[in-house]
């Protein structure tokens, strides 16, 4: 997970995987995973320093997923699950 982070990353956004995935959504879908509680945020946080990812787009995309689900009024179908 960790090297597949690192080349997302790395790669620019509008570049397009071999299966013509855009890198920008696949971003999205990965940190989106982390963010939604599939492990505590507080865990995702550092999983995401330690991949070098500037702590302002961590707080820019916990936000944003914030807004998203304040906007739309979504309610997750599944119970958040925690990871200790």
């Amino acid at each position: 997970m960790a090297r597949i982070a690192k080349i997302l990353d790395s790669a620019p956004a509008d570049d397009m995987t071999l299966s013509g995935v855009r890198v920008q959504e696949l971003r999205d879908e990965q940190y989106t995973q982390w963010i939604q509680g599939d492990i505590t945020l507080e865990n995702a946080k550092v999983m995401l320093l330690k991949e070098g990812v500037d702590e302002k787009l961590i707080k820019t995309i916990r936000s944003g997923y914030a807004n998203f689900l304040r906007e739309t009024r979504y309610e997750d179908p599944l119970p958040r699950l925690r990871r200790v």
